[in-house]
């Protein structure tokens, strides 16, 4: 975390998000970024630099998803 103790936080409705990756590379101030309508399936596979990963995909149907992005430093489980 900031020294301060301050978490930034990013919720942002993508509308499906695999082609938005670059937006995401230059969000690198914020903390946890959490993106609704991701439209993700499993095989969509990425890494954003810095940060860990959790996915929700909706793997059968069209639209939903949600993707988690936490800084390497915040623990969590």
């Amino acid at each position: 975390m900031h020294p301060q103790n301050n978490i930034k936080i990013l919720q942002w409705n993508a509308r499906r998000f695999i082609n938005k990756f670059e937006f995401i590379n230059n969000a690198q101030e914020y903390d946890v970024i959490v993106i609704l309508e991701s439209w993700l399936k499993p095989n969509h596979n990425f890494h954003i630099r810095g940060f860990n990963t959790v996915r929700y995909d909706r793997p059968y149907d069209k639209g939903g998803g949600i993707v988690i992005l936490l800084k390497n430093h915040i623990i969590f489980n």
